[in-house]
């Protein structure tokens, strides 16, 4: 399996709609993650029946909804391989163990600056961002 490229981020997704944006258009895939975070059961999958199913989907408008009991801590690696398979980045909310990256309105266009380790950082365009974040041997700098 092929691991996508994790950027932590500290700001809302739509914060990053232009990159979603761009990123869709040059067929990179970009997913998100939200760690920790609460998580509330659409109406359709609210019953104590389905709360305890083995798995509980909802589907329609495009989108689908699955549920499964959890038995304790998330994993990354099995949150990874289980939803993100295909992937080519993933921007994960509520976990800072990767480079940060975080979106700057400069001169009305909007750029991003990553923050590759704790002292070396660098702001992209976001072509040229999409391009950093395809090298196949990323590899970033620990510090």
């Amino acid at each position: 399996m092929k691991t996508p490229v994790l950027l932590a981020v500290s700001t809302a997704a739509d914060d990053f709609a232009p990159l979603f944006e761009a990123a869709a258009a040059a067929g990179v895939r970009f997913g998100w993650l939200a760690f920790n975070a609460p998580v509330e059961p659409p109406p359709a999958l609210q019953s104590p029946t389905l709360l305890a199913a083995f798995r509980a989907v909802a589907v329609g408008n495009l989108r689908s909804i699955a549920m499964k009991p959890m038995k304790g801590a998330p994993v990354l690696r099995d949150l990874l391989r289980e939803h993100f398979l295909g992937a080519d980045v993933v921007l994960v909310a509520g976990l800072d163990l990767y480079p940060r990256l975080t979106p700057q309105a400069r001169s009305g266009e909007i750029t991003w600056h990553l923050a590759e380790s704790a002292t070396a950082g660098r702001v992209y365009s976001t072509a040229e961002l999409l391009v950093r974040l395809r090298k196949p041997a990323l590899r970033w700098k620990k510090g």
